[in-house]
């Protein structure tokens, strides 16, 4: 399971002068802690479930593109982006200015908004069935925008003379696309006609529930059901033992990706609690055996090294090798050579079924121990 945290609050020790080092500090502190991805709310003003809304709230754009200047390997997004709060072919052009800078790292995401909000910021308010119709429509333009079409966009509520967008995104073949919610006849709908991933609330049975209906769409639309990546939200709790049963109890009826909420990373009880909850102590698979399902990285801060075979360019800490579509997390082969990328020392996690037992991909000799841990990832 893959696990990221989602910022939420703003108001942060020093005020609006030490936002921006605070800011800074939590981006590499969720990067050092290991964690795959990070998010922000999309509002203009703070959310009544998080505080007052003369509380500190930051344009959400403008802070992923902050952190991504001081991270190098996390996937940021938004959770999520409003659909009114910004034209669709600027939103489209900001988004896809963010991947290219951040190197290709952004998750693009999609919902409705909160209506006294958005008012609040200017923005028209429409019913639920037009903000529906705008967010089918954004999606489409989007989905042009990233496409050899560059001709005009004709729909009810937007029109584009042109949908150019120079440069494409480093995102291939384009930004993965989240929608959130769990409305099942909409939205969920949404989710199996356009997106490749989908956020749900709720606890694991209710989850499960909303992704029978998912199933279900994507059965009459003729969508792959797993192709679309699950993820849900999880409340941040300090008792590692709780929150691995919640996290264990989502990846048991699906979840593949969890995100915490509530958390400030620049927390030092944080940052001492997450590797011990969820990275516990290493196994060694030998060659031929199978390691736990996930995604591919070198290890953190354990001397781990690793060269790109086909540049020789060296990969820091926590840098995704490329694996030929391979996906395995923190993989180490003791004097052994991967496909993409040599490891010179072990790493402390790995998971990698779609590499270790694929037959037509046998380990030499020298591809002797693959140091693993067996946490939830």
């Amino acid at each position: 399971m893959h696990i990221g945290i989602m910022l939420q609050n703003y108001t942060m020790r020093g005020g609006a002068v030490q936002l921006a080092k605070n800011l800074a500090t939590a981006a590499a502190s969720a990067e050092a802690a290991g964690l795959d991805n990070v998010w922000v709310l999309d509002h203009f003003f703070q959310i009544p479930a998080i505080g007052p809304a003369e509380t500190d709230m930051l344009e959400s754009y403008s802070v992923l593109a902050f952190m991504a200047a001081h991270t190098k390997r996390v996937r940021l997004g938004t959770l999520v982006t409003g659909v009114t709060y910004r034209h669709p072919g600027l939103l489209v052009k900001t988004a896809t200015t963010l991947d290219v800078l951040s190197g290709g790292r952004l998750v693009w995401n999609r919902r409705g908004l909160v209506r006294a909000r958005a008012s609040g910021a200017g923005r028209a308010v429409s019913r639920a069935r037009e903000r529906f119709e705008r967010l089918e429509e954004t999606l489409q333009i989007a989905l042009q925008m990233w496409s050899p079409n560059n001709g005009p966009y004709h729909g009810r509520h937007y029109q584009l003379q042109e949908t150019l967008c120079v440069p494409q995104p480093l995102s291939r073949p384009r930004l993965p696309i989240l929608i959130g919610g769990g409305g099942e006849k909409k939205t969920l709908r949404l989710v199996a006609q356009y997106a490749d991933a989908c956020n749900v609330l709720g606890d694991a049975a209710t989850v499960a529930a909303k992704l029978e209906v998912l199933r279900g769409h994507c059965m009459r639309l003729g969508r792959d059901y797993d192709a679309i990546k699950k993820t849900a939200n999880v409340p941040y709790q300090r008792d590692s033992g709780k929150l691995l049963a919640e996290l264990a109890s989502l990846a048991a009826v699906g979840v593949q990706s969890a995100i915490l909420t509530n958390v400030d990373p620049t927390e030092e009880q944080f940052s001492k609690l997450w590797p011990r909850a969820l990275c516990p102590r290493p196994q060694v698979f030998r060659a031929g055996r199978l390691a736990p399902r996930g995604e591919l990285r070198l290890g953190q801060g354990n001397g781990a090294r690793g060269t790109c075979v086909r540049t020789r360019r060296r990969l820091a800490h926590g840098e995704y090798p490329f694996l030929g579509g391979a996906s395995c997390t923190s993989v180490g082969l003791l004097n052994g050579t991967g496909r993409g990328f040599r490891a010179y020392r072990h790493v402390v996690r790995c998971s990698c079924d779609e590499y270790f037992n694929n037959p037509r991909r046998r380990l030499s000799p020298r591809q002797q121990s693959v140091s693993a841990c067996a946490g939830p990832r």
